[in-house]
């Protein structure tokens, strides 16, 4: 008796390769399928695994770290349709930016997918904002905290001087100039000539402040902490709150200064 053959040829199949971009917990694509066979497909455990890396001669072939897998939805196609099945999937948040190949089973073949992976910068900085009171020169130690939560590394350099942020100098320099003033001196060339000094002298009374800290590199998905030590400037009005901008990659730590 003669035995029935068996099947070599998938009913489903991709319309086109299946491309994925975007963030590791957002990668988008399309699903373009078909199904010439005559009866309604329902396609379960479809799954993205990453194909292993060729390794060279002599060597053992490797997957590149991390291993990459994720799970696709269940897809129901009828007899003779095509359908077009949109695709959000995530991987890793810690996975490097680069063009991975992954395989995925459909109707009892193997395909394959590009998955195209995007850079992504977010780095978080704890606190966001310090209190920095003290004597003239004195130094105040703060615990700072950093996550890296992007798929690359960061470095926080180190800090070194950082010029105030003199948003009232303004104001105590106009000021300055009027008492400087008498009715009878002023016209405009007195006036210009004494703001001009009363704003050189008011720059003269601050220095930058001063941090100091380690340089850091945070790999993707790593956290650490350090102690920043901050200098109170020696030339700084006292009792005048002072602002300085503390800007590392997408962040800003801010520090209010004060002498007492």
């Amino acid at each position: 008796m003669a035995t029935a053959s068996k099947k070599t040829t998938s009913d489903v199949k991709l319309v086109e390769p299946l491309v994925l971009i975007g963030e590791p917990s957002a990668l988008c694509g399309t699903l373009n399928l078909e199904n010439a066979g005559a009866e309604r497909k329902a396609l379960r455990d479809l799954k993205l695994t990453q194909v292993p890396a060729k390794g060279g001669r002599g060597t053992k072939a490797k997957v590149s770290e991390p291993a990459l897998a994720v799970d696709l939805p269940r897809v129901k196609i009828r007899a003779g349709a095509r359908k077009a099945v949109p695709l959000t999937v995530a991987l890793k948040p810690s996975t490097p930016p680069g063009i991975y190949t992954m395989s995925f089973p459909l109707d009892g073949a193997d395909h394959q997918a590009q998955v195209i992976v995007t850079e992504v910068v977010d780095f978080e900085v704890s606190p966001p904002e310090v209190f920095v009171v003290g004597k003239k020169g004195a130094k105040v130690e703060k615990l700072m905290t950093f996550q890296n939560h992007g798929n690359v590394p960061v470095t926080i350099p180190a800090i070194g001087a950082v010029q105030l942020d003199l948003d009232e100098i303004h104001c105590r320099a106009q000021r300055a100039t009027l008492k400087k003033l008498e009715d009878t001196e002023r016209t405009l060339d007195d006036v210009m000539r004494a703001m001009s000094l009363s704003y050189e002298a008011e720059l003269a009374s601050f220095a930058p402040l001063k941090v100091t800290n380690e340089a850091i590199t945070l790999e993707a998905g790593q956290a650490a902490s350090q102690i920043w030590t901050f200098q109170i400037p020696s030339k700084i009005p006292v009792r005048v709150e002072t602002t300085a901008f503390i800007r590392i990659l997408s962040e800003t730590v801010t520090a209010r200064i004060l002498a007492v």
